[in-house]
């Protein structure tokens, strides 16, 4: 069995990946959080509209795929209905 390594002398490729993509997740999410309201503001919409929208965003991108697992991924291991 390979022997583990630890510390970030040994693992710096991988701790610099962790960092980088931490970094562009932030800027992801500071763009929408700052642009977001920018935009749906010359919609005519108010802020709890863009709020919502927001909300709906993070919804669909970080809970349906949660939810989808827990509910199908029974059935594609063939243990559910």
């Amino acid at each position: 069995m390979k022997q583990r390594r630890l510390g970030l002398k040994e693992n710096w490729p991988l701790f610099t990946l962790l960092v980088l993509m931490s970094a562009f997740v932030g800027a992801m999410v500071g763009f929408e959080r700052s642009l977001l309201p920018v935009i749906t503001s010359s919609w005519g919409m108010e802020e709890a509209q863009s709020s919502l929208i927001m909300v709906a965003t993070l919804v669909d991108r970080k809970l349906w795929p949660i939810y989808s697992r827990v509910i199908y991924s029974p059935v594609l291991d063939g243990s559910g209905p």
